[in-house]
């Protein structure tokens, strides 16, 4: 994150990204408040993180009469049109998932509007940019030719072998379609291959859910924290929205299993992940 933490729009942005009692955090935007903002900035790095929703509703309930007009209602616009959005990158993975089943694809969907769900409870919250799924490796030719199939094309088209290299080293196979403007990713792994993932256990552990009134498969809670810690630690914590998954992800789940948590990730080389992430 490139913000100084010292500036009132950072701190500003850290305290609307808060799982705190609202009595607490009302306190602390009143603090920062009286600081002075710049609220042409914090719309603009709200954006940038994909938290303009959020950000939008907590300032609404906190602190409605200090903002100006036009950017209460920047935030309210920000947030129907990302509500709108993520409600049909919803429906279009329930209809993927359905068909990958078809197919004979056992597909575990997770981050995206699944996550926007699990975590926040209102798809207008956080901006989701892509739909992901988890497969099994023997599923990755079937897999590619059931989205091919649903109008899903590879982003940058190569050969063969290249392709087989990149998805390798990757873990996961990214494709687009164009008509929607919608990317999935396939992935066949969670993480980087120095990190010993308990597949067969996550696998066993993933469990159907209903979500929106669609039923899913899902990682198992705990399973998704390590998957939140890690992909935090491979983009460096670039993203707020990457840290706000977490506490909200946390928050909502509050039977959270910690012991099973530390375990695995102890166990499966990314206990630093998880501890940093927490």
């Amino acid at each position: 994150m490139n913000e100084k933490p010292t500036t009132p729009e950072f701190r500003l942005l850290l305290a609307c990204s808060s799982v705190l009692s609202n009595q607490e955090n009302q306190a602390r935007l009143l603090e920062i408040l009286t600081d002075g903002i710049d609220w042409t900035l914090l719309a603009k790095k709200s954006v940038e993180h994909g938290l303009a929703g959020l950000v939008g509703q907590t300032l609404n309930g906190a602190a409605l009469d200090m903002m100006p007009h036009e950017i209460r209602d920047a935030f309210f616009a920000s947030a129907n049109q990302t509500r709108q959005r993520n409600r049909a990158l919803f429906d279009e993975l329930a209809g993927v998932a359905e068909v990958l089943a078809n197919n004979g694809v056992r597909a575990i969907a997770f981050g995206g509007p699944v996550l926007a769900l699990q975590a926040y409870g209102d798809l207008g919250r956080r901006v989701v940019r892509e739909l992901e799924f988890l497969i099994r490796d023997p599923d990755i030719a079937q897999t590619i030719s059931t989205l091919r199939g649903l109008g899903y094309e590879r982003r940058a088209p190569s050969n063969a072998a290249r392709l087989e290299l990149i998805q390798r080293l990757q873990g996961h196979e990214a494709l687009f379609k164009k008509a929607l403007k919608i990317g999935v990713k396939a992935h066949t792994r969670l993480a980087p291959l120095m990190l010993d993932i308990d597949y067969e256990g996550l696998w066993h552990r993933a469990q159907r859910t209903t979500i929106n009134g669609r039923a899913l498969m899902t990682l198992a809670p705990e399973d998704e924290v390590l998957a939140l810690a890690v992909h935090g630690g491979q983009e460096l914590w670039w993203s707020m929205g990457r840290v706000c998954d977490v506490a909200h992800f946390i928050g909502s789940h509050p039977n959270l299993d910690w012991t099973a948590i530390l375990e695995r990730a102890r166990t499966q080389g990314c206990l630093r992940m998880v501890l940093l992430a927490a």
